[in-house]
């Protein structure tokens, strides 16, 4: 072979034994997770760079039990935190009169109230709304609950969907413990969905698991818990994805998707929970309210905390505090 040809096949060979080195070292690298900072750095940039309001944002609103509104019940009714349970179904009242499609409640009712009646008095709100969504947490090691009580396994939407999940995926996302509501207020409720979420390494929250189960049957995420119910869609998994009604939701091996975030903290509009309260207590006294209640019309609303001490903060690619 003439020197040239030696030296061309000699060049060749060590470009593919090169190749195949960093084809393996990037293959080994990514599943180590060394290349999980650097993705994540990156993808936080592109949500920042392309996250933008849409028009479906519109219907999605906050109500907000902020500051304000734990200062106004102190100074105009005595009421210290945490407030009576009776105090929410005015905000339950208002929603429904309004119209509003669905109320997810970001808020975990898990141990009775010392009041008498109150438990059931939220109980009765909830059931006369008729379209809230209560939260429970599906955990691995905390939680009173190894099983569902009888009144909660109607609660679960989409309960049709749950033997067509592949069975490796239940039992990767199978939770052995819970924390539930009470019973008056879990059986006012039209639908649970599970509040707890994993954040990545960096405790920063890029992805959220749809479905998860707990004593096998599916709990949907509280978002689409809330949202399901409301157009009777149903479950259906294949390959790398769930449908949820005529919507495709692509899953990672670990049953988890991708948020594309609307933006920013603020993209919600948001109401404060003291102003939904006056609004409907002047409805009922026959008086013109601060707030419309068709400010809600076809919504799906979010009930949470916002007061310092009491909301829960997660990072997010868009804010550290969202």
């Amino acid at each position: 072979m003439p020197p040239e040809r030696k030296a061309l096949a000699r060049r060749s060979l060590w470009g593919a034994l090169i190749g195949l080195a960093a084809g393996a070292f990037m293959l080994l690298a990514q599943s180590a997770g060394w290349l999980s900072p650097l993705e994540n750095l990156t993808w936080d940039w592109r949500a920042r760079a392309l996250a933008a309001p849409g028009a479906a944002t519109d219907k999605v609103k906050v109500v907000a039990l902020d500051q304000a509104s734990l200062d106004w019940a102190q100074k105009t009714n005595g009421l210290s935190w945490p407030w009576p349970r009776q105090v929410y179904a005015p905000i339950l009242q208002f929603l429904a009169r309004g119209g509003a499609k669905a109320v997810a409640l970001d808020i975990i009712f898990s141990e009775p109230s010392v009041l008498p009646g109150d438990d059931e008095a939220l109980g009765q709100a909830l059931t006369q709304a008729g379209m809230a969504v209560g939260a429970v947490m599906l955990g691995r090691s905390s939680g009173q609950f190894s099983a569902w009580p009888p009144v909660w396994r109607s609660k679960l939407p989409l309960v049709d969907g749950d033997r067509m999940a592949p069975q490796s995926m239940v039992q990767a996302l199978a939770a052995p413990r819970a924390v539930l509501p009470v019973a008056h207020i879990g059986a006012g409720c039209k639908a649970l969905g599970n509040v707890m979420e994993e954040a990545g390494r960096d405790q920063v929250i890029r992805r959220i698991t749809p479905v998860r189960w707990f004593n096998e049957r599916a709990v949907l995420t509280l978002g689409l818990a809330a949202y399901c119910p409301a157009n009777d869609c149903k479950l259906a998994w294949s390959p790398g994805q769930v449908s949820i009604g005529s919507r495709q939701v692509p899953l990672d091996p670990g049953g988890r998707t991708v948020l594309n975030y609307r933006g920013p903290p603020g993209t919600h509009q948001k109401f404060s929970a003291a102003a939904i309260i006056q609004s409907e207590l002047m409805i009922q006294e026959g008086r013109k309210p601060t707030l419309k209640p068709g400010l809600f019309k076809d919504c799906y609303v979010v009930v949470g905390f916002t007061a310092p001490g009491l909301h829960e903060l997660r990072a997010t690619p868009l804010s550290s505090n969202y």
